[in-house]
């Protein structure tokens, strides 16, 4: 049915491109439009979740800062419903147990290509409301792989500076190192016009693996739906059809399908756990920006991350000056146990880290960078494999054989100007391979000391 309500490019949503375009071009062939226009097979490398309602620019500036974030070919495909599933036979994509539908077959396809699932969130954050996108991100968040990557993208209009070589500004570590490269790398920085805004799921590529770029890319987020999103509660999710509703939240919290019609607990465990994972997601994003402005807010997001589930976390202080010892004690203890990687960067004012990260039993990598005034590392977990104490200048010893976590295969040193000297290692990793980046300029002689089973760049 056609109305005299008048569309522009900035107002058109998907339920209008669905309406004039998607179904009247397909009708002919009773197909999905991706049918209709692919000339072969597109196996989804990213499932895409998203409230119909947004404006099709915005959802469209979003993907185009995703795929530049994750320096994406320009041949992977995105499974977008509205396009994949054919309108004309939605009987054949939906199913009474969620896990059966195509959204949910489409998120396994782009889990074994080593993708994710990219919420595009509109500016009311509608999408957190909407219980087919709290299925999308519940699968994505539990019910896939450890490897499988939840980012986070909106549409905000930013100035965002850009470096060409971020990562050779100090306290990084990326693959450029140098306080020369820096000065460079400043004069290079260059504004650029974004139209979106995300926060992703680790470091994205264009991150180069510096905590520094990542939260200086994420801080543009808007305020606003951060805080939407640290008081999510996805079992309030509602849909065009209640059975819709009814069905998917059983399923979250393991009925069988024959109990699926049933009303569902909207108190149970799983939704208390799934909501704290999901807080916990953009709680990391906020850290960042909390820290800067300290007091409650500060407080509200550490609360966020004992039940977060996080296992990648990055954090860069050097915008909050004011954070200091009794600050960072409190970060370290509200750590979740499930950290595999750990990023703190520009702790200028901090001197010690307490015995926290000891009790991290799967933390695999550790990074502390611009540590000025840390003379001495805490304890640290046998879990541990790599150690990055870049541009720590303050360190002047590090840990006995004995404190050595057996597990440590690369320990980065770069910048580290105040060590003193290298304890004796040898006994401990007799039968133990140890490679030692960036050594002291002042400590090169250590390579001649007969410890032939180390290895140093």
């Amino acid at each position: 049915e056609w109305t005299e309500v008048v569309l522009t490019p900035a107002t058109v949503t998907l339920y209008d491109v669905d309406k004039y375009i998607i179904r009247p071009s397909t009708e002919q062939f009773r197909c999905s439009f991706v049918e209709l226009v692919a000339d072969g097979p597109q196996p989804p490398v990213w499932f895409v979740s998203h409230f119909w309602g947004e404006p099709v620019l915005d959802f469209v500036a979003c993907l185009e800062r995703h795929a530049q974030d994750r320096q994406l070919a320009p041949t992977a495909p995105y499974w977008v419903c509205a396009y994949a599933n054919n309108q004309w036979d939605l009987g054949g994509a939906l199913h009474a147990d969620p896990a059966q539908t195509s959204f949910y077959k489409a998120m396994r396809v782009a889990e074994r290509n080593g993708g994710g699932t990219v919420s595009v969130l509109d500016a009311q954050a509608v999408c957190f409301s909407r219980v087919w996108c709290v299925f999308e991100i519940v699968t994505s968040l539990r019910d896939v792989g450890p490897h499988y990557l939840y980012d986070v993208y909106t549409a905000h209009r930013h100035a965002h500076t850009h470096n060409p070589s971020s990562t050779s500004q100090p306290l990084t570590t990326g693959t450029a190192a140098g306080a020369a490269g820096a000065a460079g790398a400043l004069a290079e920085a260059s504004q650029q016009e974004h139209r979106a805004v995300g926060i992703t799921d680790g470091m994205a590529a264009v991150d180069d693996n510096s905590a520094w770029a990542k939260t200086t890319r994420e801080k543009h987020f808007p305020q606003a739906l951060l805080d939407a999103a640290l008081g999510t509660v996805l079992q309030a999710g509602q849909a065009s059809y209640d059975s819709d509703r009814v069905h998917i939240l059983n399923a979250i919290v393991g009925r069988p399908e024959a109990e699926l019609d049933a009303d569902p607990p909207l108190d149970h465990p799983h939704f208390q756990e799934l909501n704290a994972i999901l807080r916990g997601r953009f709680a990391s994003t906020a850290l960042g920006r909390a820290v800067e402005v300290g007091g409650e807010a500060q407080q509200r997001v550490f609360q966020l991350l004992p039940a977060s589930q996080l296992r990648k976390l990055q954090v860069s202080l050097g915008n909050a000056p004011q954070f200091d010892n009794m600050d960072l004690l409190s970060l370290m203890a509200v750590l979740p146990p499930t950290l595999e990687q750990l990023e703190v960067t520009k702790a200028k004012q901090c001197t010690h880290l307490g015995e926290r990260l000891a009790g991290l039993p799967r933390l695999r990598k550790l990074t502390l960078g611009g540590f000025k005034k840390l003379k001495e590392l805490p304890p640290l977990p046998g879990s541990l494999e790599v150690l990055v104490l870049r541009w720590s200048t303050g360190l002047v010893s590090l840990p006995p054989a004995a404190a050595l976590p057996a597990s440590l295969q690369t320990l980065d040193l770069g910048d580290c100007s105040g060590l003193k000297h290298l304890p004796d290692w040898s006994g401990r990793m007799a039968d133990h391979k140890l490679h030692i980046d960036n050594l002291p300029s002042h400590l090169q002689g250590w390579q001649d000391s007969g410890w032939k089973e180390f290895h140093c760049s």
